[in-house]
């Protein structure tokens, strides 16, 4: 993550996309699932998608993000109200 993030501030965003990717994917393996992590993975995949200007998929992976934190993190969690943004 910390790789794609440095893509992402250099704005090579298909870079930066292509490690969150790997990220989620990692995420994904980990016993038992972080869930804020996975929902943030989606939240930055989304990030990157909407800066290469792919706004439908950007869209679909907002909508991940904020589903994985409305189903398993408490109704307080500090990035839901990110997610509406």
């Amino acid at each position: 993550n910390n790789i794609a993030t440095s893509h992402f501030n250099m704005e090579h965003y298909a870079d930066a996309l292509a490690f969150y990717e790997k990220a989620r994917i990692a995420t994904e393996k980990m016993a038992p699932i972080n869930y804020a992590s996975l929902a943030s993975c989606y939240s930055n995949i989304g990030l990157a998608q909407r800066h290469l200007k792919a706004f439908p998929e950007a869209l679909v992976s907002y909508e991940k993000a904020l589903d994985l934190r409305l189903k398993h993190l408490p109704k307080n969690y500090s990035d839901l109200a990110s997610s509406y943004n």
